[in-house]
């Protein structure tokens, strides 16, 4: 990753790392404007591990859609209940059951899956690391 790409992550306060680990910190914050321009002299860091595991088994995922497709859902818990293992989970799950569904995960914070995630299928696209108004409107132009 170049020096650049750093910079970028740095200013949203955590980087992530091989394996979907991410190493989040705390410190001075620096704006430029209403903008983030640094993070420096850290305080603190915390390190989330990825834990790419079926959390569920797949017959409560064969409650959550059809073979028209999935259902809409809404996922709602406390922090650290596993949200998003959740949706990791539920995504790999569908994609390779219905091969014939596109699908696309704008995933915001680079938390779900990563370039480094070998249990995607081919019609799983991910849009990574850009806010949902701008990816949003990327899937609805390119898909």
């Amino acid at each position: 990753m170049s020096p650049y790409a750093h910079e970028f992550h740095l200013k949203k306060g955590y980087i992530t790392i091989e394996g979907g680990h991410r190493v989040g910190f705390c410190g001075k914050v620096i704006f430029d404007g209403a903008e983030v321009s640094c993070i420096n002299n850290f305080t603190s860091l915390n390190i989330r591990i990825n834990k790419n595991t079926m959390l569920f088994n797949k017959m409560v995922f064969k409650q959550l859609y059809s073979a028209k497709g999935p259902y809409d859902i809404c996922v709602i818990s406390p922090p650290g209940c596993g949200k998003t293992t959740f949706l990791r989970d539920y995504i790999t799950c569908i994609s390779s059951d219905l091969q014939w569904l596109n699908i696309c995960v704008i995933d915001e914070r680079n938390e779900l899956f990563t370039t480094y995630d070998t249990k995607l299928q081919y019609n799983v696209s991910v849009i990574s690391d850009s806010p949902k108004k701008i990816a949003t409107d990327i899937v609805l132009r390119s898909m």
